[in-house]
């Protein structure tokens, strides 16, 4: 009979994790990633091992009752799936929820799964120290292992045609900001080191859906983008969901991905544009320095828009970005099945 893996995080919204059910699979794992085949009133499905990515997702965002109930019941369920003998491992993506840095429930709930957890799975050695940090880790197996590569998405885009269709001339620079906007990806960081980076014939394509959390920043993020439409010839926003087969004509539009992220442990936009051999701006903060380090990229200092500016400028340089197309050789090299094996084996189920 063969051995199964329960991976609660809806395979056709996330291809991360669509990646990773495909590993498993051809390792022979039967895999079921129903949310409610963890979370149904009663007992759990049955699983040899249950693989958890953003705790959060399944009981900050979904389900009956107020997130505090839900959490309950989520690590019932998870203590019901151990006794029965499955065994729990959790990939850290983030110390906590973007849109709750700082909420004691959590807190609470991250605790409880490292406390329950058989593995723990990062994307680089600064991911333990931090989640050392700020959590009691204890003697729990820990694995590093690399987010893998995103070489699943189609290829082949039309540099020329999607360039006519966003109204850029071929002989601009152009920076590809790509994914949700949202408030802890530093949209006023990233404007502002723009603007203020010395590349005369730059432009800035801001492409994904706006899914900027309500508080007291989301008014003023609202008229900043609203200005930023209206009167800047220079920076195009496409706030909607680019569907998969998209992706590639925006990436072979752009010259180079840039990340304006305040503060991130990792990040999948990252190691997309090295996927598609794109040179990546981002700040050396988390795993993002380990990342970017391993191809041709820049890095800036966190949080400093002048620094920014800076790597923009660097990343303009033509010959830079030529030799970013070895980006794609790298990343090909971050395997979803070597993870999913060294998974299973951490797991103590190989």
């Amino acid at each position: 009979m063969s051995l199964s893996v329960l991976l609660p995080h809806a395979l056709a919204s996330n291809i991360y994790v669509r990646e990773f059910a495909r590993a498993y699979q051809r390792l022979g794992f039967a895999v079921d990633d129903r949310p409610a085949a963890l979370l149904d009133a009663g007992a759990p499905a049955r699983a040899d091992l249950v693989h958890l990515h953003w705790p959060e997702e399944l009981y900050r965002w979904s389900g009956e009752g107020p997130p505090a109930q839900r959490a309950d019941h989520l690590l019932r369920q998870l203590d019901a799936l151990k006794a029965a003998g499955a065994r729990l491992a959790w990939t850290v993506h983030n110390l906590a929820p973007h849109d709750h840095p700082d909420n004691p429930l959590d807190q609470r709930v991250y605790q409880a799964v490292i406390d329950r957890a058989d593995l723990i799975v990062h994307h680089c050695e600064c991911s333990r120290t931090l989640l050392a940090q700020r959590y009691r880790v204890g003697d729990t197996a820990q694995l590093v292992a690399p987010h893998g590569h995103f070489g699943a998405y189609p290829a082949g885009g039309d540099r020329a045609a999607t360039r006519r269709r966003l109204g850029i001339a071929e002989d601009r620079v152009l920076f590809l900001h790509f994914g949700q906007v949202r408030g802890y990806k530093g949209l006023d960081l990233l404007l502002g080191g723009f603007r203020a980076a010395r590349v005369p014939r730059r432009h800035l394509l801001i492409a994904g859906s706006y899914a900027i959390a309500p508080g007291s920043q989301s008014l003023a993020e609202r008229l900043r983008l609203a200005w930023v439409k209206r009167f800047s010839p220079r920076i195009r926003c496409e706030f909607r969901h680019v569907p998969d087969e998209e992706i590639g004509s925006l990436m072979a539009a752009a010259d180079a991905v840039v990340l304006a992220h305040r503060a991130v442990l990792n990040s999948g936009v990252a190691v997309l544009g090295m996927s598609f051999g794109k040179l990546v701006v981002g700040p050396d903060t988390g795993c993002l320095g380990e990342v970017l380090g391993a191809g041709v990229n820049e890095t800036y200092l966190a949080n400093d828009a002048s620094a920014l500016a800076r790597a923009l400028e660097r990343a303009a340089d033509p010959a830079r970005i030529a030799a970013a197309h070895e980006n794609a050789t790298v990343a090909r090299r971050w395997d979803w099945d070597a993870n999913a094996r060294a998974i299973v084996a951490g797991a103590g189920l190989a």
